[in-house]
């Protein structure tokens, strides 16, 4: 064990590891209705960003539904909705000085880190939350609470599906998943923040802060991306950093690569939301098999959302995410791992 990380480390052979997997289907059902219907009903009553924030909100508890307990998967919705809907209170936040609105946005990274440490439902929760407020912070303000009511409506919505699966087609609960198992496991030892906490937070807050100074380095229309991949890349209890970096530049590479295609064919209306729905059906199972699928059908969906309220206007969008993803996975290497002698040993010691 003391050999551990000396070398060729671990995640180097697990990176490009898929598993197989069998397709949830009440999943995936759930997934493709609740995240392409509200586009078509955007497009519908001219309203895009009724549909992208509706979306935004089913993809986000799409990612969070795990195969375990249905009691597990209420809990973290309950749990990891309202961590994600606060990051739309800092959209105000993005006519900050830059100095100002890093210190803040390292200050709310900080709080993430010591709550993702805390159970699953936290993590998954802040991961989200600092996903959301990236976007919040760097798309044109839609107004605070519009974008809290839309975003718990798609929360309600896909609840409501959930529920209709769990009572009514899948009602006999699964036996939990070992990853799960060890979440609520390590969520049991309470709220005492130690120093292995504090020293995660304290990586991520340095990771995310560097981040959103990005707007002021590159000349990316969207920027955002930049800390956007930070928060996911970063959340510790899915393995390694830099497997999960290197996974989710790839995965995000080729799924902007998909969206491309899809903005390039100039699909609308119905056609534009029946694209989105199918891609985001391949989420459930992505997720299963390999977190680079997880992170090319997300990247994907979520790029076609984001796209309608803020559609690019000079270099396209599906370049500037790769790029802002390579930028962003190379500060979780350097600021995140590289630099921290004892950031193989703490990593070890998280769930994963």
């Amino acid at each position: 064990m003391a050999e551990q990380g000396v070398g060729a480390p671990g995640w180097v052979g697990a990176t490009f590891r898929f598993r197989r997997a069998s397709v949830p289907v009440g999943h995936t059902v759930r997934a493709a209705l609740c995240v392409g219907l509200p586009v078509v009903v955007g497009f519908a009553i001219d309203d895009v960003v009724f549909g992208a924030t509706i979306g935004l909100a089913c993809v986000l508890r799409t990612i969070g539904e795990r195969t375990g307990p249905h009691r597990v998967n209420v809990r973290n919705l309950l749990v990891a909705t309202p961590l994600a809907a606060c990051g739309y209170l800092f959209a105000p936040a993005q006519d900050l000085p830059l100095a100002a609105l890093v210190a803040l946005m390292a200050a709310v990274a900080f709080g993430a880190g010591v709550l993702s440490v805390r159970s699953e439902a936290g993590a998954l929760g802040s991961m989200q939350l600092l996903l959301v407020t990236s976007i919040a912070i760097g798309v044109p303000d839609t107004g605070v609470v519009r974008s809290l009511g839309l975003f718990f409506l798609g929360a309600g919505i896909y609840a409501a599906c959930m529920a209709v699966d769990y009572l009514v087609l899948e009602p006999e609960p699964e036996p939990a998943s070992p990853p799960a198992a060890r979440a609520a496991a390590h969520g049991a030892s309470g709220w005492a923040v130690d120093r292995s906490t504090v020293r995660l937070a304290g990586r991520l807050a340095l990771c995310f802060g560097i981040a959103v100074s990005a707007r002021g380095w590159f000349e990316l229309e969207h920027w955002y991306w930049v800390p956007a991949t930070v928060g996911l890349v970063m959340q510790p209890s899915f393995g390694s950093v830099p497997g999960r970096a290197l996974l989710r530049a790839v995965g995000t590479a080729a799924g902007a690569v998909v969206a491309g295609l899809v903005i390039g064919a100039g699909l609308d209306g119905t056609a534009l939301g029946i694209a989105i729905g199918l891609l985001a059906a391949t989420i459930p199972w992505a997720k299963l098999a390999s977190y680079a699928l997880q992170s090319a059908a997300l990247a994907a969906v979520v790029l076609l959302l984001v796209d309608q309220v803020d559609p690019a206007s000079t270099v396209g969008l599906p370049v500037q995410r790769i790029a802002a993803t390579v930028i962003g996975s190379a500060i979780v290497f350097v600021f995140g791992f590289a630099v921290w002698p004892e950031a193989r040993r703490l990593e070890a010691a998280l769930p994963g």
